[in-house]
């Protein structure tokens, strides 16, 4: 693989099939109302996700050493091997193999303590005992939870009135349990409380109480099944227990250098690869839940593969997946996000699916996948049309396509949207980058070079070598009206390069939250350096240089800062770069770079005006009523007839919720633009998307409020003092 600067897209895992698509508050909340229902069943064993079938018994130790050797030529700033990094590692392997501290305890910790500060010795020595007594703990471990659910579920539960169960929204417990037989009780009460969720399922309604003995023991054989298969997964993972547990190993070792310095496998970047692209390769499955807990196809993306069976419908339960040398996916035990991973992962390219269809007849259609547009990763626009006829146009991701230097990404998109809208007259132009991770700098350096006459964007420094300034060189630009972007704190990475471009041309207002803070840039290498690889070795991505602002500034850890601030309500549920124990330090340079910024903008103003509305604004008041009630932790009672009442009481906390933080009528109208009416019109598949979405639009208070500051900002910029 190529050496590619890349700002990498810096959400964590799941962050993206969350925020991806549909960015306002209430779709948000209805994501956490449909969370309470299916919280613990992936909380347990979350560790699978992510990964990718390798079906071979691999040497990590020397994996591990040969790692730190290419990330000590090549790190913008590495660490030493000292006391302190083998503490990091140390941490971090038990973050990433036990992340809801479900399965070890703080005495297990302690039994392998006296190895925290021993590691970096091991990586010297070419030794790894740590790994293998860490390996052993973890599988004895788990054989113990198999042994204890088992006898838990192997007979009816024995539910108390008074006993409670807590957890909170990220699926998270308070530390570790200090021994076994807090962490077996601990057990017990998930188990019991996963029960008592499945009954109440079962029954398909909540009149769990009346009909609880009947459907009690149906609902304890479902939830032993699913723990155990989950269990099973973890014990015998397709890749082979050593392989995953060595993968997690390595991956401890690269995030001490920082958290953006990662191992990855080459199954593992194709499908970085595609996360960042506007086309992947895709069999056009969409899934959802039933009541059921089954996974049920729910959408096919027209023109894919499922599209073309023929055989496949909406409404059809996938019951397993089975792919090359009979590797199966039992699909009755994977939650939503592991089953999308399944699909998505790019060593499975010709598969057969068992499905039941909804008269109960069982069918196997085989699939071979094919190049689709990605929907979640492309630009969508609109028309706002108020005071005002402003331009609102979505960028989830940075794409590009990387296999070809020359492909056109994403800004090229944008500048046709925008092209587009000229036609239609606007007036002003809105860019939401919220919830956008980053990807391709190369695309945010063109992006910004739509909106700049020509000059520099954004200063880089390598690990070697002076700082440089990274220029957009075509003169001109595509528009130069009236601009607001929009961030908050998961716009990150290549958003934030772009976001301070605009802020230091003083091109577009900010407005939003602060951003996530990373402005660092990474390549990716063959693990052993080999620049030559043909594609088979495994990956290491890693931290060589550092963006900064054109006045030499940093806006690594503190981030983006708005000229207009919004209530911030997503942070809580989200580390940003400041959080990460590696992070890099933020630091300034001495750099004269020579640019022609705009005149000021009327922030004072346009901040005062923005400040009373928000304060009068009753979505923006029911988030300060709320944040305290969300971030708390949820009780469940665990007997049947007080449970019923938890889950009716939760249920309606997230409806009001998702009621009171959706604006009830928005100063504005959606449209879609002329040119692409009838595209989407023509389109069923499209056109429920682009629905939903200007639905979700016209409910955002955020957008609302950028809307009235750019219809300020027009008229400020008609009337000027």
């Amino acid at each position: 693989m190529n050496r590619q600067l890349i700002p990498d897209n810096s959400q964590p895992a799941g962050s993206s099939h969350l925020f991806s698509q549909f960015i306002d508050l209430s779709t948000f909340f209805v994501y956490f109302s449909l969370m309470i229902r299916i919280l613990l069943i992936a909380v347990v064993f979350s560790t699978i996700i992510g990964r990718v079938p390798v079906w071979a018994q691999t040497d990590y130790c020397s994996k591990a050493v040969s790692m730190v050797g290419t990330i000590e030529r090549n790190h913008y700033s590495p660490k030493p091997l000292d006391d302190r990094f083998s503490e990091l590692v140390f941490d971090e392997f038990f973050r990433l193999i036990d992340p809801n501290a479900s399965v070890f305890t703080l005495e297990d910790i302690r039994q392998l303590e006296s190895y925290r500060t021993r590691i970096d010795d091991e990586l010297k020595s070419r030794s790894c005992v740590f790994l293998e007594r860490a390996a052993q703990a973890y599988r004895r471990k788990l054989v113990w939870l198999d042994s204890l659910t088992r006898a838990a579920l192997g007979k009816p539960v024995a539910y108390s009135e008074n006993e409670v169960f807590e957890i909170n929204l990220a699926g998270e417990f308070a530390g570790y349990a200090s021994n076994d037989q807090a962490l077996e009780s601990r057990w017990r009460s998930i188990l019991a409380y996963l029960n008592l969720l499945n009954s109440t399922i079962s029954a398909d309604s909540l009149a769990l109480p009346e009909a609880f003995q009947t459907i009690e023991p149906a609902a304890r054989a479902r939830t032993l099944q699913t723990q155990l298969c989950r269990l099973e997964k973890n014990l015998n993972p397709l890749e082979g227990f050593a392989n995953f547990v060595g993968a997690q190993f390595l991956k401890a070792i690269a995030h001490a250098y920082d958290p953006h310095t990662e191992f990855f496998s080459s199954l593992e970047i194709q499908a970085l690869e595609s996360s960042l692209s506007r086309s992947a390769y895709s069999f056009g499955i969409h899934l959802d839940e039933n009541l059921n807990g089954e996974l049920v196809i729910v959408a096919l993306s027209p023109g894919s593969p499922a599209w073309n069976s023929g055989e496949l419908q909406d409404g059809d339960v996938v019951m397993e997946m089975v792919g090359p040398g009979n590797i199966r996916f039992d699909f009755t035990c994977l939650d939503l996000y592991e089953a999308y991973e399944a699909l998505e992962s790019a060593g499975l390219e010709e598969v057969k699916f068992v499905v039941r269809k909804p008269n109960g007849a069982v069918k196997t259609v085989s699939l071979r996948k094919q190049k689709i547009e990605m929907e979640e990763n492309i630009v969508r626009s609109f028309i706002l049309e108020g005071k005002k006829k402003v331009g609102y146009i979505s960028l989830p991701t940075f794409y590009t396509q990387f296999e070809d230097e020359n492909a056109l990404g994403c800004a090229n998109d944008v500048a046709k949207e925008i092209v587009k809208m000229k036609r239609e007259k606007i007036d002003g132009l809105i860019l939401d980058l919220r919830f956008n991770g980053g990807g391709a700098m190369k695309e945010a350096v063109e992006l910004a070079g739509i909106f700049i006459d020509h000059g520099p964007v954004v200063i880089s420094k390598e690990n070697k070598g002076p700082p440089a300034a990274i220029k957009d060189m075509n003169r001109g630009s595509v528009y130069d009206g009236p601009m607001l972007t929009m961030v908050n704190g998961m716009s990150a990475s290549a958003s934030e390069i772009f976001a301070a471009a605009m802020q230091d041309y003083k091109r577009a207002v900010i407005f939003g939250c602060p951003t996530y803070g990373k402005a660092t840039s990474q390549i990716i290498l063959p693990l052993g350096g080999n620049y030559l690889n043909d594609g088979d070795e495994d990956y290491v991505k890693m931290t060589t240089g550092k963006f900064f602002r054109l006045d030499g500034s940093s806006h690594q850890l503190v981030g983006v800062k708005p000229d207009i601030l919004a209530p911030d309500f997503y942070s809580r549920w989200e580390d940003t770069e400041k959080d990460f124990a590696s992070a890099l330090p933020a630091e300034q340079i001495e750099k004269k770079v020579w640019f022609a910024p705009h005149p000021p903008l009327p922030i004072a103003e346009l901040s005062a005006k923005s400040r009373e509305r928000i304060a009068a604004c009753p979505v923006f008041r029911k988030m300060n009523e709320y944040l305290p009630l969300v971030s708390a932790n949820f009780r469940f009672h665990l007997s049947p007839s007080r449970f019923v009442e938890d889950i009716r009481n939760a249920e309606t906390f997230f409806n009001n919720l998702e009621e009171g933080l959706s604006l009830d009528s928005a100063h504005f109208s959606v449209s879609n633009l002329q040119h692409n009416q009838e595209a989407i019109l023509l389109n069923g598949y499209k056109n429920d998307i682009n629905s939903r979405m200007a639905e979700s639009i016209g409910q955002d208070a955020y957008v609302n409020e950028a809307f009235l500051i750019m219809c300020d900002l027009i008229q400020l910029n008609n009337n000027p003092k």
